[in-house]
C-alpha cells in the first residue's frame, strides 16, 4: 500500500463506474492501493466481480455495485448503496461509457440515445449526485 504522508491515517471511499477493465479497472486498483475502499460499479455485478477479485487479493477493500448511469434513479442507487456499506464517498472518477462504432449516417437513433445517456447525463446525474451527498455531510468546496 502506497503511504501519503499526514493524509495516510484517513479512511477514503472511492466510486469508480466503468471498472470493469482497461482504465476503470486500472484506476479501481491503484486507488485501492492508495488506501480507498472501491465502490466498483457497472451495469452489472457479473462485469465487475474481477476487478474486485484483485483488489481484494492485493489487500484491499472492494464491492460491487450494479448501476445504470443512463437514468437518475440507477445513480442516485450507486451512491447509496456505497454510503450502506462502505460509508461516505469521497472520490467520484466518472470512467463508465457507451461507444457507438457506427458510421454517422448509419447510425441508429436508439444507439445514439443510449451513448448519450450514458456519456452525457449519466455523468451529471452521477456529479450531482455525489455532491448532494456531499453537502448533506457538510462537506466544504462542493460547487
Amino acid at each position: 500500500m502506497r503511504n501519503f504522508g499526514v493524509y495516510a491515517h484517513l479512511q477514503r471511499i472511492a466510486i469508480v463506474t466503468g471498472a470493469r477493465r482497461n482504465i476503470g479497472r486500472a484506476i479501481a486498483i491503484v486507488l485501492a492501493e492508495c488506501g480507498h475502499s472501491v465502490a466498483v460499479n457497472e451495469v452489472e455485478v457479473v462485469q465487475s466481480t474481477r476487478t474486485v477479485e484483485l483488489i481484494k487479493q492485493a489487500g484491499g477493500q472492494a464491492l460491487c455495485i450494479p448501476g445504470d448511469l443512463s437514468n437518475k434513479r440507477g445513480v442516485a442507487s450507486i451512491v447509496e448503496t456505497t454510503f450502506a456499506h462502505l460509508s461516505e464517498p469521497w472520490v467520484l472518477v466518472n470512467n463508465a461509457a457507451a461507444l457507438s462504432v457506427s458510421c454517422l449516417l448509419e447510425l441508429d437513433p436508439q444507439e445514439w440515445e443510449r451513448t448519450m445517456a450514458v456519456n452525457l447525463r449519466g455523468l451529471s446525474y452521477a456529479v450531482r449526485s455525489s455532491a448532494s451527498a456531499w453537502l448533506t455531510q457538510g462537506y466544504r468546496g462542493v460547487s
